[in-house]
């Protein structure tokens, strides 16, 4: 296989329901950054992450904050009457 495992997809495609999603109503640099930065913080991932051997491994449960039951994550603070 080689090459970098960052690289998703050739330059100007992409596999990413978030930007199918963002591609709809922003502008194409706007979607372009937005990709870049995706690029950017899932090779981060992958480098920071054993368990990753490349970014289509990444998925929402290594970029979401755990919360501290393990299950649901806990609400934010109340408001007092």
């Amino acid at each position: 296989m080689g090459g970098d495992p960052r690289r998703i997809t050739p330059a100007g495609h992409h596999d990413a329901p978030y930007v199918d999603q963002i591609e709809v109503s922003l502008r194409p640099q706007t979607v372009k950054a937005v990709e870049t930065d995706l690029r950017i913080f899932a090779g981060f991932v992958v480098d920071h992450d054993p368990a990753l051997s490349c970014v289509a491994e990444v998925d929402r449960s290594h970029t979401s904050k755990p919360s501290s039951s393990g299950s649901e994550p806990s609400p934010g603070p109340r408001a007092h009457p």
